[in-house]
Order: structure tokens, then C-alpha cells, then sequence
């Protein structure tokens, strides 16, 4: 999400995943039994590295290795890279170029998932800004494919794209950002980004919110835009962004995205709404937005990532200034917040959350964009970035028996 001033076609799994699956539900339904939500933490964490392959939107392959992206400047280009782990997130190799684009421009803040047929997607958010002050701005969001593991790309598709011209409308924003590719059970294939073309173009200048197309196979296109969260009441500020998506039964999807209060001065929030019928509505058109986690006292929490790693148990990990003595202020460049990584874990599909947060690394109080995978062995991987030192750090969750 842009910081801006406060103002699974039927998927046959292989027997093996099927089994994991089965495996890691057996997991989680142990754990709920012996432990209430809101007690004792389930999880325990261990700092593994500091020279992980990226942050969020990482991805655990068929094989077993992991992914993931970060973004790579080279003299005057940016670069979008992929790195690749072995060994459970320890130690990352390769730098396979996914895309790249001379600057100024902005890359990356996307996410890896493979097709049953092995085939691999990135979206991301491929920004490009006029060399000189005052030039139209294009903002679009790509997706990317490997044949081959990750290890070489090409071009996919283009989900959104729009231009800002500062000469012609100063006060307008146009952005495209954060994105995140969910593949369902029937095979529909949806990507969800950060949209600030839209309001705007609909009259609601300066809000943001989450817009999802769907992926047309026989056309090769991303169609049928559909919101999938912004403020009901129209006078209420939207800056909805960020976001990550579970599919927890056929059909029932669960949300979670970055937020702001509807109050002044706006703190950042994590938020949720759900759809029971596969993406085509959701619930903030009938119920609102939830809220999944608000620190106390205009604290923010931001950047959230939500994953499943059993039947009915979800983990969200998000960066928070909850414990710094003053808060930031919304609209703030997270490189100078004063943040930590946390989480709240549910283990009733999402109806409730645990209190208060986990902490998972708070050595600098410079983190952001954290994601978090489910490894093959039943742990948990959080990657994230540090600030502190420009680094991509990565932490392992093992589940208390």
C-alpha cells in the first residue's frame, strides 16, 4: 500500500500434497485442542538469517525449495530477482532477473504461486515516473511466468495499467501497488491489488481501494473488475491496500488488508472482509469491514500477510509501531517507522483472533513487509525486510506440540 498524507478449473492435487495437506490439518486441530487462543503462544521462533532471498509473497514449491523476490537496483536500472532456498529458508542462491526497467522507476511488492501444471507466476507492480518533474507517471500491475522453476522469466500479462499526468491534474493519484495472485479450488485464477485509479475516477479523490480481476484463459486477459473492499459510507476515507487472501472452504475467501481508522488522524489498521461466493461479492457491501487488529492509542499495525497452515487455523504477520514510545504518523515511509513484526493467529477460520500479538523480531524496530509459508516439514517461514541495514530477514515457526 502507497503511503500518502492522512487526508484453486478443478485442481487435482498429487497424492503427496494431498497427504501434506492432510497432515498439516491434523497439526493444526492438535494444537487448537491444546491450546486456547489468546494463552500461551503456539508458535516459537527462531531468527535463522539475514540474508534471505526477499520479504513477502515467497513461495514453497512442489519440490519443496522456496522462492523468493526482492527488488535489485544495478547502476541505473531496478530489477526484480529471484532467489531461490533448499534448505527451509537458511540460505538463498541465484539472482534470476524476473523484470527490469530503467530508472526512475518502481518494481516489485508482488507474489509467487505455481500452476498445478508446475508453471510459476509473479505479479508485481511495474511503475514507471517521468525523468523530468512534472511528466505523466504510468502505473501498471504485470504478471510474470517461469517454465523452469524460476530460474528463467518472461512476460505474462498486464492485469491493470494507468497514467497520472501531474500538469493536468495535480491533486489526483492514480497508483497501482501492492498485488496478490489467488489461484481457487475450481481452478479461477484472481489477482487483488491496490487501486487508486479507480476511486478516483469514480469521484473519491485521495482513497485507495482493492480491486480484483479474474483471469480469462480462452481470451489470455484479466477481466470483470470487482471491489473487494473500500469504506461503505461514502464519507468515510478508504485506504484499503495490501492485501492477502485464504480460500478457506469451496468458495468462502477471507481477506485480510491494511487499513486506516475512518477517524482522525487515520492510524493504520488491519482489516478483513470475506466472499461466500468465490470473489464475485464481498462484504463490505452488506457488512462492513472487520477489524482483525488495532493497537491501542493511534499505534499503527500495517503491511499484514495472512496464510493457513491447518483446517481451520490462520496466522496474519504484520509490522507494528505498538511498542515504540510515540506512534507514526499514518501516510509515514515505513523506512522511518519504528517497527516490529508480529502476529495474531485464529483457530476458528478467522471468526476470532488471538491477543495480545506475537512478537517474531524486534532486534532493530526498523521492519517491514513481512510474508509468511507453510514449509514441507509443517514449520512456518516469515521473510521480511530490515531497514536497519537494507537486509531480508528470515525467521522459522515451529508449532508447539
Amino acid at each position: 500500500m502507497r503511503r500518502t498524507p492522512t487526508t484453486t478449473q478443478a485442481i487435482s492435487l498429487p497424492a503427496k500434497s494431498v497427504t501434506l495437506l492432510a497432515a498439516v490439518a491434523a497439526i493444526g486441530l492438535s494444537v487448537a485442542a491444546r491450546s486456547s487462543v489468546g494463552t500461551e503462544p503456539a508458535i516459537e521462533w527462531t531468527q535463522i538469517t539475514s540474508n534471505a532471498g526477499g520479504a513477502k509473497g515467497a513461495l514453497v514449491l512442489a519440490s519443496g525449495a522456496i522462492l523468493a523476490t526482492r527488488p535489485h537496483w544495478i547502476e541505473k536500472e531496478i530489477h526484480v530477482v529471484c532467489a531461490r532456498s533448499a534448505d527451509s529458508g537458511k540460505s538463498w542462491t541465484g539472482d534470476a532477473i524476473i523484470a527490469r526497467e530503467k530508472s526512475p522507476a518502481d518494481l516489485g511488492d508482488g507474489h509467487l504461486i505455481q500452476l498445478p501444471t508446475g508453471e510459476i507466476l509473479y505479479s508485481y507492480r511495474h511503475n514507471v515516473f517521468g525523468a523530468t518533474r512534472g511528466e505523466p507517471r504510468r502505473f501498471s500491475i504485470r504478471v510474470a511466468v517461469s517454465h523452469d522453476d524460476g530460474r528463467t522469466w518472461r512476460p505474462h500479462s498486464t492485469v491493470a495499467e494507468s497514467t497520472h499526468d501531474p500538469a493536468e491534474e495535480p491533486k489526483a493519484l492514480r497508483g497501482l501497488w501492492s498485488s496478490f495472485l489467488l489461484l481457487c479450488r475450481d481452478g479461477t485464477l484472481h489477482c487483488v491489488y491496490d487501486d487508486e485509479d479507480t476511486p478516483h475516477r469514480e469521484g473519491f479523490v485521495r482513497h485507495q481501494w482493492l480491486t480484483m480481476k479474474t483471469w480469462d484463459p480462452a481470451a489470455r486477459a484479466w477481466d470483470k473488475p470487482v471491489t473487494v473492499s473500500r469504506a461503505r459510507d461514502p464519507k468515510h476515507l478508504s485506504r484499503d491496500g495490501m492485501p492477502s487472501i485464504v480460500e478457506l472452504t469451496p468458495g468462502k475467501l477471507l481477506c485480510a488488508f491494511e487499513s486506516v481508522q475512518v477517524a482522525p488522524p487515520h492510524a493504520n489498521c488491519i482489516r478483513y472482509v470475506t466472499s461466500d461466493d468465490g470473489g464475485k461479492t464481498w462484504s463490505w457491501q452488506t457488512d462492513g469491514r472487520g477489524l482483525l487488529y488495532e493497537p491501542a492509542n493511534d499505534h499503527l499495525a500495517i503491511s499484514p500477510w495472512l496464510a493457513r497452515f491447518g483446517k481451520d487455523r490462520l496466522i496474519c504477520v504484520f509490522a507494528t509501531d505498538e511498542d515504540a514510545l510515540e506512534p507514526s504518523k499514518a501516510g509515514t515511509s515505513p523506512r522511518r517507522m519504528r517497527t516490529d513484526i508480529k502476529y495474531v493467529r485464529s483457530d476458528d477460520g478467522g471468526r476470532s483472533w488471538s491477543k495480545p500479538a506475537q512478537t517474531i523480531f524486534n532486534q532493530t524496530h526498523r521492519s517491514y513487509a513481512p510474508g509468511v509459508v507453510l514449509l514441507k516439514n509443517r514449520s512456518l517461514l516469515v521473510t521480511f525486510l530490515d531497514y536497519a541495514r537494507y537486509d531480508y530477514h528470515a525467521s522459522l515457526g515451529t508449532l508447539r506440540e
